[in-house]
């Protein structure tokens, strides 16, 4: 019968060294997915604040080309406009 004890003290103590090791296993896993979760939060807040500042120089840029644009416009529309008073000048000299 103490043969029958100790292989029961001996499995249960073989159960315990387990059940240790698993909770450590485990606590290891916990605590990797834990900081890999840090990791992609911060990751995922910096690009959002990238996305972010992102579309605030995309929204400035087409507003620059835009306002360079309209600038285009009224330069070739003066530019138009002054030949025109030339050409019309040109036209009244010849007439006089």
């Amino acid at each position: 019968m103490d043969d029958g004890l100790e292989n029961s003290d001996d499995k249960r103590k073989r159960n315990t060294e387990a059940s240790a090791r698993f909770r450590a296993k485990k606590k290891e896993r916990v605590q990797a997915l834990s900081s890999k979760i840090s990791n992609l939060e911060t990751k995922a807040t910096d690009l959002e604040r990238e996305a972010s500042d992102l579309k605030t120089e995309n929204a400035w840029l087409k507003e620059l080309v835009i306002m360079k644009g309209r600038r285009r416009l009224e330069v070739q529309g003066a530019a138009s406009a002054g030949s025109r008073a030339r050409h019309e000048g040109d036209s009244d000299s010849e007439q006089e």
